[in-house]
């Protein structure tokens, strides 16, 4: 009979327990495809998108929630493909790519062309009221001419969009909804040349 010592025991069962977990669903934004914005006759300028700032409760792959007045906590089983902050990025540069307003929209600038830039902070990104789950989106930032640094528009935007169902699914979809309305916001004020 083969006797393991209790260290070497407690090491597989360790092992073992760390192979049976599940990983997360993973979810991201996605802009829409019938988005619209202000249209241009010929966009003269491209658009660099910065990653934005935030807190490190948002700064993270971890979906937020809300459990009570001062009391944040996470979903288990699922959460963003990248960090949100990413997510937010990718999300702006897809659906301001859609639209005519820009020669081109990136995250860095590697155009000949002016450009602007658009900086933004994440001042709160999360779920709330968990038995009908409402997403709460707060954005502030700037909308800038990169050569000049002069502000061409600033922004304080505030989302509640209710999910349709207490479903993770529909808490993203009710994600990209807010992010869709404040992408709409963002470029409101922008003039084309």
């Amino acid at each position: 009979m083969i006797r393991l010592s209790p260290l070497l025991l407690l090491s597989m069962l360790a092992l073992a327990g760390c192979g049976s977990r599940s990983s997360p669903d993973l979810y991201v934004l996605r802009a829409p495809d019938d988005l619209t914005f202000a249209t241009c006759k010929t966009p003269h300028t491209a658009l660099v998108i910065d990653r934005p700032s935030t807190r490190d409760e948002y700064d993270s792959k971890r979906i937020p929630v809300m459990l009570g007045k001062n009391h944040l906590s996470y979903y288990s089983g699922a959460s963003w493909a990248s960090p949100f902050p990413d997510q937010l990025r990718d999300f702006l540069i897809d659906a301001y790519t859609q639209s005519d307003m820009f020669s081109s929209v990136d995250e860095q600038d590697d155009s000949d062309t002016s450009s602007y830039s658009l900086l933004i902070t994440i001042h709160e990104a999360t779920v709330t009221q968990l038995d009908a789950p409402v997403v709460k989106l707060r954005l502030s930032g700037t909308l800038r001419q990169s050569e000049s640094g002069r502000v061409i528009s600033r922004f304080n935007i505030k989302e509640s969009v209710p999910a349709a169902e207490n479903h993770m699914a529909e808490i993203v979809d009710a994600y990209d909804e807010a992010a869709a309305n404040a992408a709409q916001k963002i470029m409101r004020k922008r003039h084309c040349r």
